[in-house]
């Protein structure tokens, strides 16, 4: 089992910490572990996506049952747009986890969180009054 703990709200500028949590079922070597820190795009239109940290890590044999931890930090640039979820298109960030291992179904996790001050259940996408909406250019 796998799983990732991460602050679910923050700004940008600023850093977003997290943790994953591996325990594996039976003793075995993954190849590597690799936690990604990423925005994407959905809705109409061409989906896109980047990522802000990859990181790459070994933890040579686990024994089934031990506790894998391995903490990350993602600081998030002063022009990162804030998330939010319009009528065409909606602007989110993730925090995946893949835990590779030879001969077997990878592990997966993702957690989606907030970028932005207030209630992550409010958008924070305000049309047409000319304030700061936190849209990238491409998309106004």
């Amino acid at each position: 089992m796998v799983e990732i703990e991460i602050d679910r709200t923050t700004l940008p500028g600023r850093p977003c910490g997290g943790l994953v949590r591996w325990v594996p079922d039976k003793d075995c070597t993954p190849s590597k572990i690799v936690v990604t820190v990423g925005w994407q795009t959905e809705g109409r239109g061409d989906v896109d996506k980047g990522d802000l940290l990859r990181g790459e890590y070994q933890t040579g044999p686990v024994v089934g049952g031990q506790t894998v931890e391995i903490p990350f930090t993602a600081t998030l640039p002063e022009s990162a747009p804030r998330s939010f979820d319009a009528a065409l298109i909606r602007l989110l960030y993730r925090a995946h986890v893949r835990v590779d291992l030879p001969w077997a179904f990878d592990e997966t996790a993702e957690v989606v969180f907030h970028v932005g001050e207030g209630d992550p259940a409010v958008p924070f996408f305000t049309a047409g009054d000319g304030s700061d909406d936190g849209l990238p250019d491409a998309l106004r």
